[in-house]
């Protein structure tokens, strides 16, 4: 019994070394620095964009602001009633509708050739215009086994898979770090790439950044299939027992 007892310390620490090689995030060779694959968003179909348009002479970048007050129209206002500016769609041509210039062309754009594009096309009308672009509707989903499941808004237009990861309170204890998937949707084609958060090539991967609408969702571990299948198992066998049982007293006091 002594000699057990001298062992379980030893194998406690065996089984934590186990269980830290599956859960901790980021696993590798220890450096200083780990290059980040750049990121530059481009505009895509059924993006929302914001654009103002502001000039020295504000009276004549005024044709190219407009404000809407339509209720109904709930992307375009505060939530205190005020009046917010016009949003654009992006349509499947990759096309917004613009006041005065009419139809312009931003799709597959980054935010800085936009700009630059749009000032270039208001040079026309407007002495040294300053265009102000950002996109609103920048969502994604994360599902599974963590601890604040949703739908997220990005203010900016950039957001790392860890940063998403913390928005949702990070996995769940059941979680299973080794296999997360990501869809993504691009070109019309929906991709499934699986992720493993417990090594660090996640930084130079084309997955470190999200893209608008990506869904991530986290797999449930070995523990927390094992236990639910275990719990149905039992609630099974208990709805046999008692069902069993309620017949026989049926019988028993007919």
């Amino acid at each position: 019994m002594k000699h057990v007892l001298y062992l379980l310390p030893f194998i406690l620490l065996m089984s934590s070394c186990v269980t830290q090689k599956d859960w901790v995030y980021f696993q590798g060779e220890s450096t200083a620095q780990a290059k980040v694959q750049a990121f530059e968003l481009h505009y895509q179909a059924n993006d929302l964009l914001s654009i103002n348009v502001s000039a020295l002479d504000m009276d004549a970048a005024q044709p190219f602001n407009l404000f809407v007050s339509s209720p109904n129209t709930t992307n375009n206002l505060s939530l205190n009633g005020q009046l917010n500016q016009q949003t654009y769609l992006v349509d499947n041509s990759g096309e917004i509708n613009f006041p005065v210039l009419g139809k312009l062309a931003l799709g597959g754009m980054s935010r800085k050739e936009a700009i630059a594009f749009l000032e270039n096309k208001l040079q026309a009308y407007i002495k040294d215009p300053m265009v102000t672009l950002k996109l609103t509707n920048f969502k994604i989903s994360i599902l599974g086994e963590v601890n604040k499941p949703g739908t997220y808004t990005i203010t900016n237009e950039q957001v790392s898979l860890p940063q998403a990861l913390a928005l949702a309170g990070d996995l769940s204890i059941t979680g299973k770090r080794a296999n997360l998937l990501l869809l993504r949707e691009e070109g019309g084609l929906l991709t499934k790439n699986y992720i493993d958060l417990r090594s660090d090539a996640l930084f130079n991967s084309p997955y470190y950044f999200l893209k608008p609408n990506d869904v991530l969702y986290v797999e449930p571990n070995a523990s927390k299939v094992r236990s639910s299948t275990d719990a149905l198992r039992y609630t099974s066998i208990s709805l046999s027992v008692i069902t069993t049982l309620t017949t026989i007293a049926s019988i028993l006091l007919r």
